[in-house]
């Protein structure tokens, strides 16, 4: 699978920004999606 190259470069722009590597800002845009993913799943399995 290939990122969008301008996703990349916005990405690399915020964390910049941010003080932090491209490495973290993936991993904290992961964690966010299983953390979004799961909220998701439990609502809906009750």
């Amino acid at each position: 699978m290939d990122i969008d190259p301008d996703l990349l470069a916005r990405l690399d722009q915020v964390a910049q920004a941010s003080g932090v590597s491209r490495n973290a800002a993936l991993a904290l845009g992961a964690s966010w999606l299983i953390d979004d993913f799961e909220g998701r799943t439990a609502r809906r399995n009750g």
